[in-house]
């Protein structure tokens, strides 16, 4: 088992993304502490990829929102998984790859808002992450004419989406070094 993320709440069962079956569809408080219990499980199983999944569903709540601070800030989660060590078999994917995409796809209740989020994401993976090893997917930039960004159009999108909690939460992981 891996060190808990200490972003996250402690959890000491051994969950997976099925566990999370009776909160499908929902966003609502409940949900989002499930998600933030998941994504712990299974990051200290060894499953990076499957834990930055449930952050998605975090990311997901307008309501985490109001517990970021107390219960766990996603963003800081994130950065920190991102900057720890892998260990040989665990599968990270390309989370610049990933976040990306779910910017530039977003859709349904709150999309702009999850947008916002999403591209915050990326901006922290690009951070952490070689840029060799987890690149951009520069074809959907030429096919889609894809413009990243800048982190002044994230803080604007997030505060105008959801208040300066929300650029107050991604700041915090932007600037801890401490991680």
């Amino acid at each position: 088992m891996r060190v808990p993320c200490p972003h996250l709440p402690l959890e000491e069962r051994r969950l997976n993304a099925t566990w999370m079956a009776p909160h499908r569809g929902r966003r609502d408080a409940a949900m989002c502490l499930a998600a933030k219990h998941c994504a712990q499980s299974l990051w200290q199983q060894g499953k990076p990829a499957q834990a930055i999944l449930q952050l998605n569903r975090v990311l997901a709540s307008r309501e985490c929102w109001d517990q970021a601070a107390g219960e766990g800030n996603p963003y800081r989660a994130l950065r920190w998984m991102l900057l720890q060590p892998r260990r040989e078999g665990e599968f990270l994917g390309n989370p610049v790859r990933h976040f990306q995409h779910l910017a530039t796809r977003m859709t349904g209740p709150d999309g702009e808002l999850r947008s916002w989020r999403a591209w915050a994401c990326f901006w922290i993976s690009l951070s952490a992450l070689d840029a060799g090893e987890h690149p951009v997917d520069e074809v959907q930039v030429r096919r889609e004419g894809v413009v990243f960004p800048t982190l002044g159009e994230v803080e604007a999108g997030l505060v105008a989406m959801g208040g300066e909690i929300e650029w107050d939460s991604f700041l915090s992981a932007w600037e801890d070094a401490d991680d």
